[in-house]
């Protein structure tokens, strides 16, 4: 078991990152991955590299109970470093995104953009960028009528439809 789920997240948690987010991950040169130290829990942990994996190879790896399977339906140029996602009514793919890394609080590198399967054959083949400038978003929700984006310490409100249900633009 992996250093990191073994002290700060429960397992199943842990398995359920590791699915929803090892298709994304599947593109960068190499995958890191933490090992326990045999000295023990106290010594920092060992970092070993993991060859890439192909798309079909990540998906090919995942255990998924009977009757379900993975599926790619968004990668990248779409989308850029998906930090969470959420489907909404209509089948459009909400997603937050850290287009960038800073160690600094207010440069603002998150994004939340929606994406559509316009064609209707699976995958997604539209993305709209709905807010840039974020801070540092971390959790998305679609409630209705709203999509809700969580950038502590600020819960961020975007309408997603009108009165009459037809999508608005950047709110």
């Amino acid at each position: 078991m992996n250093w990191f789920c073994r002290h700060r997240w429960p397992r199943k948690l842990c398995e359920f990152a590791v699915m929803v987010f090892l298709p994304f991950m599947s593109h960068a040169s190499q995958v890191v991955a933490f090992q326990s130290p045999v000295q023990g829990d106290d010594a920092p942990p060992k970092v070993l590299r993991a060859p890439r994996l192909t798309i079909a190879e990540a998906i090919q790896a995942m255990e998924v109970l009977p009757g379900f399977q993975v599926e790619l339906v968004a990668s990248e140029p779409l989308i850029r470093s998906p930090v969470a996602i959420q489907f909404d009514a209509s089948g459009a793919l909400w997603v937050v995104e850290m287009v960038d890394y800073s160690e600094q609080e207010h440069e603002a590198l998150g994004r939340l953009s929606r994406l559509e399967d316009r064609d209707e054959d699976g995958a997604m083949d539209h993305a709209e960028v709905i807010a840039e400038r974020l801070s540092w978003p971390t959790a998305v929700a679609c409630l209705e009528r709203a999509t809700w984006v969580a950038a502590p310490p600020y819960l961020w409100q975007y309408s997603t439809v009108d009165d009459v249900g037809t999508p608005l633009q950047n709110t």
